[in-house]
């Protein structure tokens, strides 16, 4: 499959797994896809952070499957909440959903376990 077509994957997908070759519903997570920066926003508690966060795999959950490899780095920053808001308002999302999913209710601040993946590769996860 060329790049093209294995991105189209992720874009029609919206869940991924963490554990690449264990995947479970326990490390599903759904994601929002910045198609023009290529970037994954989804939330990642502590446990499931992986020593090299330079080096990130996930398997997105679809057929075909795909991994898509890039560097996870937090997605706290107020610019982080508006681009993370403007997607889910564009993937249909209810309003007050997509607020009380990314923002913490007491504070209003972006939740600490969002994070983002900024794709380097995508490549046919083997069978």
């Amino acid at each position: 499959m060329s790049d093209r077509e294995l991105l189209d994957v992720v874009r029609r997908s919206n869940t991924l797994c963490l554990d690449v070759s264990s995947p479970g519903w326990d490390d599903a997570r759904g994601y929002l896809l910045d198609d023009e920066s290529q970037v994954l926003y989804f939330p990642v508690s502590k446990k499931y952070l992986p020593e090299d966060m330079t080096k990130c795999r996930v398997l997105i959950w679809n057929q075909p499957r795909v991994i898509v490899t890039g560097n996870l780095s937090p997605a706290t920053s107020d610019g982080d909440a508006e681009k993370q808001l403007a997607l889910a308002a564009a993937a249909g999302f209810d309003p007050d959903k997509a607020r009380s999913m990314l923002l913490d209710q007491r504070t209003g601040r972006i939740r600490r376990i969002r994070f983002k993946l900024s794709i380097d590769s995508i490549e046919l996860a083997s069978t």
